[in-house]
């Protein structure tokens, strides 16, 4: 996908010259960047996409919260409002404003990356919540205040404090923080 872009960059770059030698320029504004015949492409217009096989992915119960956490999308592979056939997708980029070009096909290789590993996980029966952001792992719910044990504490027991980490030593190269 690097290549591609790199490719991409240098055939943008000649038709900008192009069009520049012509005494013409893109359309563009300092706040929303390129603008573009669709508002949703206003910023750098830029859609990286990759035709991807997730068929056990597309299954999981947290795949559409996956794809909004990573700023993904996914189409089928005919376009806009087309359907995946054989759980294959076009996925790409949410974001056209706000982030670089470079930021987005990122996040696309990114995201295409951690969507293999999950897909090989799955295939060989694995779990894949330790694949998951922190943001999508469901964590315990705390218990009932009534039902926490708490611990004594006595003089057989010292428990350390946060201040007695960090407290500096004093010395003649340490600054006295107390």
């Amino acid at each position: 996908m690097r290549r591609v872009f790199s490719r991409f960059c240098e055939g943008l770059q000649k038709v900008e010259n192009s069009i520049k030698s012509k005494g013409h320029s893109f359309m563009w504004n300092e706040h929303l960047g390129y603008i573009l015949t669709c508002p949703s492409n206003l910023g750098t217009g830029l859609r990286g996409g990759v035709h991807l096989k997730i068929p056990l992915l597309c299954k999981h119960e947290k795949f559409d919260a996956l794809l909004k956490e990573m700023r993904l999308q996914k189409r089928g592979t005919g376009g806009v409002d087309t359907e995946a056939t054989d759980g294959t997708f076009d996925i790409s980029n949410i974001d056209r404003l706000g982030t670089s070009e470079v930021q987005q096909v990122q996040c696309v290789i990114d995201g295409v990356e951690l969507f293999i590993k999950m897909e090989k996980a799955l295939r060989a029966g694995e779990n894949i919540d330790h694949l998951m952001p922190m943001s999508l792992v469901d964590r315990p719910t705390a218990p009932e205040p009534d039902k926490i044990e708490t611990i004594e504490t006595s003089a057989r027991m010292k428990i350390p404090t946060l201040e007695n980490h960090l407290r500096l030593p004093q010395n003649d190269k340490c600054l006295d923080t107390t």
